[in-house]
């Protein structure tokens, strides 16, 4: 191995796994140089020790700031204290060096203060492109602020006198100097919270830093503040208006703040993931606004009431889905409609059936997790491009009353 040429060497060594690739730096002075890029792709911060190694490395070692400025590409803080402020105090030196970082990650925080990550907006390098949280609980900072001196003001004394003149001069040191703009993430289009808690004002103040973001990802969690995730729909409609790619997965979220949603980015949705609640109100409103979408993914963690109609209709009406996904819902009557699984499945024998390329049929009682609806079966179906195109086709010439669309005010 020693006589490869470093390019050769390099393109094997990614594909070895980060334990392995740390045995094999070890063995040699080159290979410990060919493997560090890899090794340092990912960073995992965790020890306040490590940090400051790597704060002082960093000061004596130009060869791993070269490294650290043209490889990183994620760098995850984890937390393994109740209070690890200092975590990301210490750590900001890396956004010095780490100018092709892409992905930030917060894991593990049971008291994250949204200010602290606010924080950071003006220090990450203009690459950061998504920040996700994972089994963190996102808090806002109680703590009142300092005062000078002592804390214990002199009593205000009122003293007669001429009115104060008002100067009108910008070089007058009297005038309040305007505050500076709020920090944001200017360049951050993706947020995604994996088994993450929040309060309403936290979160509402981390999106409020996030303009231009236009994927968010909300996994379930264990949110036990009443309508705490319900609220965060709000913040995000208000704040975030370029989304085109929307995972709602929370529990207890209303069906008409999920319905608000598709109706705000109508068509500039891509993407969409979501609950159906007991009415039919989210699938109408995908049917009439979310026209443009490629990628749907439906499930059901309540009964359902919605009408093989409402579905017929999304199928029809969104012509640029490429991948469709309904899990949860009864197989027959109310949920997916029985003429869906009928286009799909092509009769090739006695007793046989083969299935279209594109569209997978498969049992899901209780193998993914999710609570099943009441109904009389549970089913999932996968539809792909191949099988999409078919039955989108079908209804378009069989059922041409399924593009007028009249959606409930």
């Amino acid at each position: 191995m020693q006589l490869l040429p470093t390019e050769l060497l390099s393109s094997i060594l990614a594909y070895l796994t980060r334990k392995t690739l740390a045995h094999v730096s070890l063995t040699s002075r080159r290979l410990f140089l060919v493997a560090r890029p890899h090794l340092y792709t990912h960073i995992r911060l965790s020890v306040r020790r490590h940090v400051k190694n790597l704060e002082h490395y960093c000061r004596v070692d130009p060869g791993l700031v070269d490294t650290l400025r043209n490889h990183v590409r994620r760098i995850t803080f984890s937390c393994r204290h109740s209070e690890a402020q200092w975590l990301l105090t210490e750590a900001r030196f890396l956004f010095r060096h780490t100018k092709r970082l892409e992905h930030i990650e917060f894991n593990g925080f049971q008291g994250l203060k949204v200010e602290h990550v606010i924080e950071l907006a003006p220090l990450v390098p203009p690459s950061v492109v998504s920040i996700e949280l994972s089994y963190c609980n996102l808090d806002i900072d109680r703590s009142p602020p300092h005062a000078a001196g002592t804390g214990i003001g002199a009593p205000r004394v009122f003293i007669p006198g001429p009115a104060p003149t008002i100067s009108t001069d910008p070089s007058d040191p009297s005038i309040p100097v305007p505050r500076n703009p709020p920090p944001v993430f200017a360049n951050v289009t993706k947020l995604t919270f994996v088994w993450t808690d929040f309060l309403p004002p936290a979160i509402g103040k981390l999106l409020r830093r996030l303009p231009n973001l236009r994927a968010v990802s909300w996994r379930p969690n264990h949110n036990r503040v009443y309508n705490a995730n319900d609220s965060a729909i709000l913040p995000l409609l208000e704040y975030c208006p370029r989304i085109t790619s929307l995972d709602i997965s929370l529990q207890e979220v209303r069906e008409d703040s999920v319905r608000a949603a598709i109706i705000k980015y109508a068509t500039q949705l891509r993407e969409l993931r979501v609950r159906c609640g007991p009415t039919n109100s989210v699938l109408q409103a995908i049917a009439a606004h979310a026209t443009s979408l490629e990628r749907l993914e439906l499930f059901a963690t309540e009964v359902v009431r919605c009408e093989a109609e409402d579905v017929l209709r999304v199928l029809a009406r969104c012509p640029q889905l490429k991948r469709c996904r309904v899990a949860g819902f009864p197989y027959f009557g109310r949920g997916i409609p029985s003429e869906v699984v009928e286009v799909g499945w092509v009769s090739v024998g006695p007793g046989t059936q083969q299935k279209v390329p594109g569209m997978v049929v498969a049992s899901t009682v209780t193998a993914n997790g999710r609570r099943p609806a009441v109904g009389e079966g549970q089913k999932m179906i996968e539809l792909r491009e191949e099988g999409i195109e078919r039955i989108h086709r079908v209804l378009i010439e069989t059922r041409k009353d399924l593009l007028e669309v009249e959606e409930d005010p």
